[in-house]
C-alpha cells in the first residue's frame, strides 16, 4: 500500500513538473508597476516609470551583491539548489513553521513573473520546474539581468535602475559597493529595510551583505563611504497616495507589494485629482515648512475623506505613517469624553462644570495655561479645550461607559485610565479611527469604515475585495449635532479659529501632544476639521519618536496644522450647511436634545432602580436628574453619594460576592424600590418603593 502511494505521488509530481511551460513574454514584459486607478477608474500615473538596465553596464560588484545575499551558488546550480532546500526544510521543522525560504534567483524570477503567491507544494513544484527550464533556455547573465529588472525595492519601485535613481539620485552603473550591497539587502523585506523610514536597518543590512561579499571573495575590502539617501521633495502629486493604496491592498490580500504588481492585481481607489493637488500644493508651501529639533523637515500627514469613509486625498512625508497609531491629545476629547457624555444624557452644552484643581491619587491634571475659571459650561470647555472640565465630565460619565461608546465609533481602546480625558489612549489611535470617529459626527451618527481603496480586481477582472459602507447608527443624530455645533464654535472663537475666515461652516478640533519629562518640545500637532460632506486631518509630528526629531514647543495643532486645513478647504470648497435634526430643540440658553430636555429645578422624581450580575459584579442603574442628590445603599449601608448627574447612572459593586445583596437609592427623604441580586445568577427581584409619600411636581 505504501509503495503504491509513493508511486502514485511520484507520478503526480512528475506530471505537474512536465506540464509547465515557460512564457518568454512574461519574463520580458511582466507588470512592473502598481496598477492603481482613481475614483473614475482611470490609471493614476506619476513620474516613477520603470527603467531597465543592462547587466554589462554595471560594475561587477553590483550584481555580485545580489548573488551573495540571495543565491551564492547561482553560478553552480541548474535552477534549484538541493542543498538550500534541505537546509531550509530542517530549519522549518525545528521552528515548527515555514520560516526559512529556499528559492534561488531563478526561482524568484519565476515566482515574480509566472506564479501566484500561494504557499503550496504544487506551486513549489511548478516553480522548480519552470526554473529548471529557464536555466536550460537562458544563460546565467541573461537570467541575472531579467532578475535585476524585475525585483521590488519598496515605495512602488521595480528594478535596480529605478531603485538607484529613487534612493540615491544616480544611475545603477554609478552605484558604489556599499550602495549596491544596501540595495541588495532590501530584498528580504523592502519595508523593514527602507532607507527613508528605517535608515539604521538599511545601513546595517547593507554592511551585512558586504561581509558576505568579503567571505565569498567578491570584494577585497569593506566600503565605508557615506550612504547619502536623497531628501525627496516628492513632487509627484500622486506618489504618497499610490504608496498608501499599495500598502493597504497588500494587507487586504495578505501578499507582498511585489506580488500585488507581478500578479496583475488592479487597485481601484477613491483618488480625486483636484483634492490631491490642493493638499500637495498647500503642504508644500514654504510658509508651512516646519523644521524639527534637528533642523530637518518635520514629518507630516494630510488626509481627506468623505464622511462615508472614502479617502480621496493622502499626502505624507513617510509611508510608515499609513498604519501608525498616534497620540492626538485634545483632538480625541470630543470622541472619548463629550460625545459619550451627550449620548448618555450626562451633560448638555450648557451644563456647568467646575474648573478647579482635580486630584485623584497620582492623577493631578492641569490646564494648558495653568489657570482655573471656576464654573463654566461644557460648550466653553470644548471651545477652549480646557483639561479639568473634560476630566470631570469623564468622571461623571464613568470610564467604562465612555469606552463602550468610543468603541461603537470604531476606535480600538486598550486598558485606559482617566488620562483618556486628556486624549491619552494607551495604544494610541490610528488615522483611520480618528477619521471614522469624526465621520460619525459629520453624518448624523452613522459609523463608517475608512478606506483608500474602492475595490480590488485580479488580472481576469474578478472583484476579489470591495469596500463595504456600513449604515450602522452608533450614536443619535442629536448627539452628533450637539457635538458638531460646539466644534463649529471652536472654529468661531476657540482653539481652531485659524479656520474662521472660511465662508462656509466648518467644525474643527485641535490637539497637541508634549514630550513630557521636562522636555521643551512636542511630538504631535493635529487639526481635524469637517463639513457635512468631508473630513480633513492635518498632522505634524515625530514619526520616529526620537527626541531630536521632536517639533519645536511652539508648534501646536492650532497653528500651522490649522492654517493648512484652512487653505485646503479654500481650494476644495464647502460641504453645505449643518442641518438641525428634528431631535434637537433650543431654548434661550442653548440647543438641547429632546431625549434629555432641560429639567425644572423644582421637579422631584423618585428613580426606579434596575440591576443585574455581570461578570461577578453587581451593576445597578437608574435615571438621574442633576438637580437631585442620590445616596446608594447596599444592605442598608451607604456606598456612594451622587450629585450633578444627568441621564442614566450606573453603580458597579466590585465587592459583590457569594451572598444575596439588596440595593436601593435614597433621594431627599424618599427611598426607591429595592433590587435584590443573587450571586452567579442574572436573577433579580425588585420591590415597590419603601416609602409611600406623595410626590409633587411643580
Amino acid at each position: 500500500m505504501v509503495v503504491m502511494f509513493v508511486v502514485a505521488l511520484g507520478g503526480t509530481l512528475a506530471l505537474i513538473y512536465a506540464s509547465q511551460e515557460l512564457d518568454d513574454t512574461k519574463l520580458q514584459s511582466h507588470s512592473r508597476t502598481m496598477q492603481i486607478y482613481d475614483n473614475s477608474d482611470r490609471l493614476i500615473r506619476d513620474t516613477r516609470d520603470f527603467k531597465s538596465v543592462e547587466l554589462r553596464a554595471l560594475n561587477d560588484y553590483t550584481p555580485n551583491a545580489f548573488v551573495a545575499v540571495e543565491d551564492k551558488n547561482f553560478y553552480k546550480h541548474k535552477g534549484v539548489s538541493t542543498g538550500r532546500i534541505v537546509k531550509a526544510g530542517i530549519k522549518n521543522v525545528k521552528e515548527g513553521r515555514a520560516k526559512e525560504g529556499a528559492s534561488t534567483i531563478s526561482q524568484q524570477l519565476i515566482k515574480n513573473t509566472h506564479l501566484s503567491h500561494e504557499k503550496t507544494l504544487k506551486r513549489k513544484i511548478r516553480e522548480a520546474s519552470l526554473a529548471h527550464k529557464l536555466e536550460k533556455k537562458y544563460s546565467k547573465s541573461e537570467i541575472l539581468e531579467m532578475y535585476l529588472n524585475a525585483i521590488y525595492f519598496g515605495n512602488g519601485i521595480y528594478g535596480l535602475e529605478g531603485a538607484a535613481q529613487f534612493y540615491f539620485d544616480k544611475s545603477a552603473p554609478e552605484l558604489s559597493i556599499r550602495e549596491s550591497a544596501s540595495l541588495a539587502g532590501m530584498l528580504r523585506s523592502p519595508a523593514r529595510y527602507c532607507p527613508i523610514n528605517n535608515f539604521d536597518n538599511f545601513k546595517a543590512r547593507g554592511d551585512f551583505v558586504q561581509s558576505l561579499m568579503m567571505n565569498q571573495k567578491m570584494i577585497d575590502a569593506i566600503d565605508k563611504s557615506e550612504l547619502d539617501i536623497i531628501k525627496r521633495k516628492d513632487n509627484a502629486i500622486a506618489r504618497s497616495y499610490k504608496t498608501a493604496a499599495s500598502i493597504h491592498a497588500s494587507k487586504i490580500l495578505d501578499i507582498s507589494q511585489s506580488d500585488l504588481a507581478s500578479l496583475g492585481y488592479k487597485v481601484f481607489t477613491y483618488y480625486d485629482t483636484s483634492v490631491q493637488e490642493a493638499i500637495v500644493k498647500t503642504v508644500s508651501a514654504e510658509d508651512y515648512y516646519i523644521k524639527d529639533q534637528s533642523g530637518n523637515r518635520a514629518d507630516f500627514v494630510v488626509i481627506s475623506s468623505s464622511n462615508e469613509g472614502e479617502v480621496n486625498g493622502f499626502h505624507s512625508s513617510t509611508p510608515a505613517m499609513v498604519g501608525a497609531r498616534r497620540n492626538f491629545a485634545s483632538a480625541l476629547k470630543p470622541l472619548v469624553v463629550y460625545t459619550p457624555a451627550l449620548e448618555l444624557g450626562v451633560v448638555r452644552p450648557n451644563t456647568e462644570v467646575l474648573d478647579e484643581p482635580y486630584v485623584a491619587g497620582d492623577f493631578q491634571p492641569n490646564n494648558h495655561d495653568g489657570t482655573h475659571r471656576g464654573s463654566i459650561s461644557v460648550r466653553e470647555a470644548v471651545i477652549h479645550s480646557i483639561n479639568i472640565p473634560a476630566v470631570r465630565v469623564l468622571d461623571w460619565v464613568r470610564l467604562e461607559r465612555a469606552i463602550e461608546i468610543t468603541r461603537r465609533l470604531g476606535m480600538s481602546m486598550g486598558r485606559e485610565n482617566m488620562s483618556l480625558s486628556l486624549g491619552n489612549a494607551e495604544k494610541g489611535v490610528s488615522f483611520d479611527e480618528l477619521i471614522g470617529g469624526y465621520s460619525a459626527l459629520s453624518n448624523g451618527g452613522v459609523r463608517v469604515n475608512t478606506s483608500i481603496i474602492k475595490r480590488i480586481e485580479d488580472r481576469d477582472g474578478n472583484v476579489v475585495w470591495r469596500h463595504m459602507k456600513p449604515t450602522q447608527k452608533v450614536i443619535g443624530d442629536d448627539t452628533a449635532f450637539l457635538m458638531t455645533d460646539m466644534l463649529v464654535d471652536t472654529v468661531g472663537r476657540g482653539t481652531a479659529r485659524k479656520l474662521n475666515d472660511l465662508d462656509f461652516p466648518v467644525a474643527a478640533k485641535t490637539g497637541t501632544a508634549e514630550r513630557g519629562d521636562g522636555a521643551n518640545s512636542n511630538t504631535d500637532a493635529v487639526c481635524v476639521a469637517y463639513t457635512p460632506e468631508s473630513i480633513l486631518v492635518v498632522w505634524y509630528g515625530n514619526a520616529s519618536m526620537k527626541s531630536e526629531n521632536d517639533l519645536p514647543k511652539g508648534t501646536t495643532g492650532g497653528g500651522v496644522a490649522s492654517f493648512v486645513a484652512r487653505d485646503i478647504f479654500k481650494s476644495i470648497g464647502s460641504g453645505g450647511e449643518f442641518v438641525v435634526p428634528l431631535s434637537i430643540e433650543r431654548d434661550e440658553s442653548d440647543f438641547y436634545s429632546l431625549r434629555y430636555p432641560p429639567i425644572d429645578a423644582t421637579r422631584f422624581v423618585l428613580p426606579t432602580l434596575d440591576g443585574r450580575v455581570r461578570q461577578g459584579q453587581a451593576v445597578i442603574w437608574f435615571p438621574a436628574l442633576e438637580t437631585q442628590t442620590y445616596e446608594i445603599f447596599r444592605n442598608g449601608q451607604l456606598q456612594e453619594v451622587i450629585q450633578n448627574k444627568s441621564g442614566e447612572y450606573q453603580f458597579v459593586d466590585a465587592k459583590f460576592g457569594k451572598e444575596t445583596v439588596e440595593y436601593f437609592v435614597r433621594t431627599g427623604d424618599e427611598d426607591s424600590n429595592i433590587v435584590k441580586l443573587y450571586p452567579d445568577s442574572e436573577k433579580k427581584v425588585s420591590s415597590k418603593p419603601t416609602s409611600k409619600k406623595n410626590h409633587w411636581f411643580f
